[in-house]
């Protein structure tokens, strides 16, 4: 049994992760929520929506926290492949002869 990394999709793969964390990290959908008491001043369900509001904003927190150590992990990764394929090929690499 064998596997083949392809090193350049792990990279590849790690930017898209921080790309998404990134975007993430930028949204804000309770925001529309957090305004509900104005537009429904005394209305039972405020508190509800800006325990929803809060909750969003939290979960989309740790989620980009999450994909960034995603990338981060995926490039840590790669980096090793990288040093492993080097090491590997300069092991099994022909013998030399020396000239006497």
């Amino acid at each position: 049994m064998s596997y083949d990394v392809q090193i350049k999709d792990l990279r590849d793969s790690a930017k898209a992760a921080r790309s998404a964390a990134t975007q993430i990290a930028k949204v804000a959908p309770g925001d529309a929520l957090t305004g509900a008491e104005a537009a429904m001043p005394g209305a039972s369900s405020v508190s509800a929506m800006q325990r929803v509001s809060s909750g969003w904003a939290t979960e989309l927190t740790d989620w980009a926290k999450a994909a960034k150590a995603y990338g981060t992990n995926l490039d840590t990764n790669a980096t090793q492949y990288e040093l492993d394929d080097e090491a590997a090929r300069a092991a099994f690499a022909p013998a030399t002869k020396k000239n006497d």
